[in-house]
């Protein structure tokens, strides 16, 4: 993703899905972002939501772009924050045990 240079701040939006060979309930225990070093400077926050499960989505278009032109497609993914990243966190283990 480039990031526009017409603009202080760009918020981007992006759907992934989860492989389909986790068939069963997962539970996220940690999460690390993982981000290129030369672009550390241009990162401030990230966002992982859940989607309702009525969501549906074509395999084969996932939205992805700025998230004020997308949102629409979105809304049913707004509610569940499963995890946040921010500059200064590292790696989160949720459940030391």
């Amino acid at each position: 993703y480039r990031v526009p240079s017409t603009s202080d701040t760009t918020y981007h939006c992006k759907v992934y899905k989860v492989p389909s060979r986790l068939s069963t309930k997962q539970h996220v225990i940690a999460h690390k972002a993982l981000i290129d070093p030369a672009n550390r400077d241009l990162v401030h926050h990230l966002l992982v939501y859940e989607c309702d499960s009525a969501t549906i989505f074509d395999d084969a278009n996932l939205p992805d772009g700025l998230c004020d032109d997308i949102f629409p497609k979105l809304q049913l993914c707004t509610t569940n924050i499963a995890s946040i990243w921010a500059v200064g966190g590292d790696e989160v283990c949720l459940f030391l045990n």
